[in-house]
């Protein structure tokens, strides 16, 4: 639930301070550290939290073991996405001074190669998620099908990159079914 308002609160502060509105915010906000970089890292260590835990409660409380590959790519991914920019967005304002253009120019080109990259491997990870939750015998769960028919259509969004704003409303109703998910106590309860 924590995730569901901190996601979008990112976004939402990234895209009001007018990062994205050009070339030269977005270059001056990778040679500062503001708020919303540590926000940034939150945000990654809550969502890998997050996947941590689907995975757990797929594999434990339902027995669902064929979607540890894609949830093991979103965890590794997400963990290279966020540490990855939380690094470069560290390292430019430290020592952005004493660095040459040619490296303030690749910092600026690997932040948009992880971010562009992230995002393809994201979108065929949750398609691939989604799929492999509707042909699972469990997938009669309303919690479980509503959580595989989101996935898609969350990775349908990051695949195509150039909508992947529409995460910044798509991925909170993601979380909030997880919320559900991880809240729900278990149909059967097993006697040893």
């Amino acid at each position: 639930v924590a995730l569901a308002i901190l996601f979008p609160m990112y976004w939402m502060i990234a895209i009001g301070s007018g990062i994205y509105d050009s070339g030269i915010n977005f270059y001056q906000s990778t040679t500062e550290l503001t708020f919303s970089d540590l926000l940034f890292a939150v945000v990654g260590l809550l969502t890998v939290y997050v996947y941590l835990c689907l995975k757990r409660i797929l594999n434990d409380q339902f027995g669902i073991e064929g979607v540890n590959l894609p949830l093991n790519i979103l965890i590794v991914c997400t963990a290279i996405y966020f540490f990855c920019l939380a690094t470069l967005d560290l390292v430019m304002p430290v020592f952005s001074d004493g660095l040459g253009l040619s490296v303030h120019k690749f910092v600026l080109n690997a932040n948009l190669s992880i971010g562009i990259g992230s995002l393809f491997i994201f979108g065929v990870a949750d398609i691939l998620l989604g799929v492999l939750l509707l042909k699972n015998p469990h997938s009669e769960s309303g919690i479980l099908k509503s959580l595989a028919i989101v996935a898609i259509i969350q990775g349908v969004i990051e695949i195509t990159v150039i909508f992947s704003v529409a995460l910044v409303a798509v991925f909170p109703v993601t979380l909030l079914i997880l919320a559900v998910l991880f809240i729900r106590k278990p149909d059967v309860l097993e006697v040893i």
